[in-house]
C-alpha cells in the first residue's frame, strides 16, 4: 500500500510513474515484463527457484490473451494498454530526424483517423517482451515490417534536450539520441 503523500518516480523503463496526492492514496498495477527465465552470470539457462530474478516472481499485470486483436484495417489493437498502433511499422516509410517524425505522424490520416502521433517513450517500450529478440515483440504479434533499428519516441531526454529517446525494438533497448538523426516512425493512437 502507498501511504498518503508519498511520491514515487519509477526509472523510466518500469512504464509508469505515479504521484500520489495528499488527499487520497492510489495504487497501481505494471505490466509483467514477459521474462519467465532465469540464467547464471554466464548466460545459462537454470532453474528460477530462489533466483530473486524477475523470471522467478514474474510481477505485474499479466497480459490479456489474446494481447493483441487485428482489426483488418491496417490498425493493432493492444488489448493491455488500449493504444492503437499501424499494423505495418512502416506505415510511415524509411527513417527520418525527430522533427519529421513527430509532423509525419501527427499528419498522418490512416484508416478513418486522424489522431496519429509519435508515442511516447513508456508507450513504445509497452510493447517490449523481454523473453524476445529480433523483435522483442510477444511470440505470434501481428505487426509487418518491423524494423531492427531505433524507432523514436515523442520523448525528449531532459539531460540534453537536443536528443530524444528511441526503441530498438529487435531487443527493447532505449537510447537517447541526438533528434537530427534518423530514426523509424511507429505510430500510435488512443482507442478510446
Amino acid at each position: 500500500m502507498i501511504r498518503q503523500g508519498t511520491t514515487i518516480s519509477l526509472f523510466l523503463f518500469m512504464m509508469v510513474t505515479v504521484y500520489v496526492s495528499a488527499v487520497r492514496a492510489e495504487y497501481i498495477t505494471m505490466s509483467k515484463t514477459g521474462q519467465m527465465t532465469c540464467y547464471t552470470e554466464g548466460g545459462t539457462i537454470i532453474d528460477c527457484k530462489n533466483t530473486g530474478q524477475d523470471g522467478e516472481h514474474q510481477i505485474g499485470m499479466a497480459w490479456p490473451n489474446p494481447r493483441f486483436i487485428d482489426r483488418s484495417d491496417g490498425t493493432v489493437l493492444d488489448r493491455l494498454t488500449s493504444l492503437m498502433w499501424t499494423k505495418n511499422a512502416q506505415q510511415i516509410k524509411g527513417t527520418m530526424k525527430w522533427g519529421h517524425a513527430l509532423a509525419a505522424c501527427n499528419n498522418l490520416n490512416f484508416a478513418g483517423y486522424t489522431d496519429w502521433r509519435l508515442p511516447n517513450a513508456k508507450e513504445l517500450l509497452s510493447l517490449i517482451d523481454y523473453e524476445q529478440h529480433d523483435p522483442a515483440l510477444c511470440a505470434g504479434h501481428p505487426f509487418d515490417k518491423v524494423q531492427f533499428l531505433f524507432y523514436w519516441t515523442s520523448t525528449t531526454y531532459d539531460a540534453i534536450p537536443s536528443h530524444a529517446w528511441g526503441v530498438y525494438i529487435c531487443n527493447g533497448y532505449a537510447f537517447n539520441y541526438h533528434k537530427v538523426t534518423d530514426g523509424y516512425v511507429w505510430p500510435v493512437r488512443c482507442s478510446q
